[in-house]
């Protein structure tokens, strides 16, 4: 236990050689060394594994302290300093081929879910600088969804040290298609383990939240939530 050293670092990088890979991680054990590396805030959720480390490290099992016991001595013990995210780490910021990569990788992924005939990629032939990427249409060629595809060459729990970035005039786009709205976040770009998720964006105010309807079907009958 005495010999556990804990360093912080603004970044950490994982490097992959055979793979030509370079993952940013929040956090790394080296066992062999006893060292623990991490960035960002110590008890922030991308950190969740320091708690598993120290227990390996100080050989503590939760017969002795649930980890709920531990974390909350090391909130009474160690103070934790919040700060403004900083700007991305170089070679991370947003860049054509990274778009491109993102935005050619999303519309494979929706043509192969709805057909060629359905998917408007809006850059296909060069940048639109539209409020969004892909049009989704229904079968009388109407707009299903609108997809914008945001790409990041980092993983997925690293991904909170990138922002995303959303133009003005894509941010009032989301205001007025509260309900069709799409971001194809692609995590990984230009690597062969890259991937999307998608998340469906709805801007409201906190009233428009409050006083909405909810319908919800039951097997004998509707009933509406407010």
């Amino acid at each position: 236990m005495s010999n556990l050293k804990i360093y912080y670092s603004p970044n950490l990088k994982m490097t992959f050689s055979k793979l030509n890979y370079s993952p940013i991680v929040p956090n790394y054990y080296d066992t062999a060394q006893n060292i623990i590396y991490y960035s960002g805030n110590w008890n922030s959720i991308s950190n969740a594994k320091l708690i598993e480390y120290l227990f390996k490290s100080f050989d503590i099992s939760e017969s002795q302290i649930s980890k709920d016991e531990f974390v909350s001595i090391l909130l009474h013990n160690i103070p934790v300093k919040y700060e403004m995210p900083s700007a991305p780490p170089e070679g991370l910021l947003p860049d054509g081929s990274t778009g491109r990569f993102g935005e050619e990788f999303v519309y494979k992924e929706l043509v192969a879910k709805f057909g060629e005939s359905r998917v408007n990629w809006l850059n296909k032939g060069g940048e639109t600088y539209k409020e969004y990427d892909f049009e989704i249409l229904g079968r009388n060629n109407d707009v299903l969804y609108y997809v914008d595809a945001k790409a990041t060459t980092t993983g997925e729990l690293s991904g909170d040290t990138v922002p995303i970035y959303i133009r003005t005039s894509e941010w009032a786009f989301m205001q007025k298609c509260k309900d069709n709205y799409i971001i194809a976040r692609v995590y990984n770009a230009k690597t062969s383990s890259a991937y999307t998720k998608y998340l469906k964006m709805g801007l409201q105010t906190l009233k428009e939240l409050c006083n909405g309807e909810t319908k919800v079907k039951t097997a004998y009958n509707n009933v509406y939530v407010r």
